[in-house]
């Protein structure tokens, strides 16, 4: 999506996304509340967190993350950057392919959502 006219900013980027479809159960509901909650982390995003924390400005790709497979690490680091808890370094690294990554890195939303849920940010 192309930014607006004069603002810099896609219309993605200032409309609040839906965390639920029209008609949804009660729990699917509650379900997509919770995981647009910066604050209410999974294990597997707590672990992908705490790993970029780890890493600090050299950040990781998700082909990086000891012990989790690149998938699951993207798709956790894919719903930590919807919620700004980590950010596009702007800079990629080969993967172990030979193709080109990108390496993400933790913002201060992520430092601070870490510390909540109990781990230590590096």
């Amino acid at each position: 999506m192309s930014p607006l006219p004069g603002m810099g900013r896609t219309l993605a980027e200032i409309l609040p996304q839906p965390t639920n479809r029209r008609g949804d159960l009660l729990t699917a509901i509650q379900a997509g509340k919770r995981a647009a909650d910066p604050t209410s982390l999974t294990d597997r995003q707590r672990k992908v967190l705490a790993n970029l924390a780890r890493a600090g400005e050299d950040g990781l790709t998700d082909f990086q993350h000891p012990g989790i497979q690149q998938t699951s690490a993207g798709k956790r680091r894919h719903e930590l950057a919807c919620s700004g808890l980590v950010a596009n370094s702007g800079r990629t690294r080969v993967n172990e392919y030979g193709n080109p990554a990108t390496v993400w890195t933790i913002t201060a939303e992520g430092i601070d959502a870490l510390r909540g849920s109990g781990e230590v940010a590096a």
